[in-house]
């Protein structure tokens, strides 16, 4: 029971704190740094996301961030989708290349938030509209990004405990009877501990145990692809249309990716007994293998992916004071255009006027 309070709570500070990062970064990025985020291109969306993850080993984490990012008109849809696509490879490589994780990530953010709320209590800042400091919108931003990872931190700890691994084990190894049963159970079972990492990590440990098949470990990991993007799917729901499409549509490339790849599971094996000696790494590279073969047919169609979910081209900006700024500068080049043949007669209230 106190396992399934803490799992609400968690979930409810996620979803929180995920909506109040997106206002947050509406506020706080503006101007050049807004524009020149906004026109990132697909290959540079598609390193950072692979680069990101890799570092915080959370695809869920980078991609809430990017939901807030496009929530908050910061970025396209297709680069932002690209950086989706590299959040699915990142989660391939092995944990801890930086050095970070995302609980310690979430304190840092903490501890930045509060050293800017301070900063913005003292001195002369800059204010943005509704005279709110920008250093205090800035540490708001930090506070909700602290949350969410606290929110997921404690969601995880949470099915941990109503689980346990060795629960975890069991329920793989009766989910591998057949290859569906193994990719819903994989979709499943991740969709829940919000960790793909931890269920990669304990389909190595069983196939190289000889407790699992590594057709079943093959299904399980590609389950494990499409439970991954449900959290993402769920902390869009309060978003705008932007942020669920980005969202949906990392659900459906997944899903189509993981249902094309499904039948082919035991050929693939075979491949991979063959190439791959040690029995844990047929997993690993299989798990590599699909991500990156799947980013790497999408990446160019990215923003005509994402088109096809907003209709409107998947990268119109929807910055409204960027866009007023836009008309005010078209408007004062129309003004400064006199018609040939009109002749300009000044006020007589003027002190230059010829009168006249």
């Amino acid at each position: 029971m106190i396992a399934a309070i803490s799992f609400a709570g968690g979930l409810v500070l996620f979803l929180v704190c995920t909506l109040t990062l997106a206002r947050a970064l509406g506020a706080v990025l503006r101007g050049k740094v807004r524009s020149r985020l906004y026109r990132a291109s697909v290959p540079a969306g598609f390193v950072v996301g692979t680069a990101a993850t890799a570092a915080v080993q959370s695809s869920t984490l980078v991609s809430v961030v990017l939901l807030g990012l496009v929530e908050a008109g910061a970025i396209g849809l297709g680069p932002a989708f690209a950086a989706v696509l590299g959040a699915n490879v990142g989660t391939t490589v092995t944990a801890g290349l930086a050095g970070l994780r995302p609980t310690i990530l979430g304190w840092v953010s903490l501890a930045a938030g509060l050293f800017m709320v301070v900063r913005s209590s003292r001195g002369k800042v800059r204010a943005q509209a509704g005279g709110v400091p920008q250093d205090a919108l800035v540490g708001l931003a930090f506070f909700a990004f602290a949350g969410v990872v606290l929110g997921l931190d404690i969601v995880g700890d949470s099915a941990d405990a109503v689980f346990g691994l060795d629960n975890v084990q069991r329920l793989i190894s009766l989910a591998s009877v057949n290859s569906l049963g193994a990719f819903i159970a994989g979709s499943v079972i991740t969709a829940v501990l919000h960790s793909s990492s931890l269920v990669t990590v304990t389909l190595v440990n069983l196939v190289r145990e000889g407790s699992l098949p590594l057709e079943a470990g093959l299904a399980l990991m590609l389950g494990s692809n499409v439970g991954t993007s449900i959290t993402p799917l769920l902390a869009s729901a309060p978003s705008g249309r932007r942020a669920r499409a980005l969202a949906i549509a990392n659900v459906l490339f997944n899903l189509a990716g993981a249902l094309l790849f499904l039948p082919a599971t035991g050929s693939f094996a075979e491949i991979l007994r063959a190439v791959v000696p040690d029995q844990g790494m047929q997993i690993a590279a299989a798990h590599a293998a699909f991500n990156v073969l799947t980013a790497t047919v999408m990446l160019p169609f990215s923003r005509t992916v994402m088109s096809l979910f907003v209709g409107d081209g998947g990268d119109k900006e929807i910055d409204t004071y960027d866009t007023y700024r836009s008309d005010r500068s078209r408007h004062r080049a129309r003004s400064d255009r006199i018609p040939a043949g009109v002749e300009f007669r000044p006020s007589r209230a003027g002190k230059l006027g010829s009168g006249g």
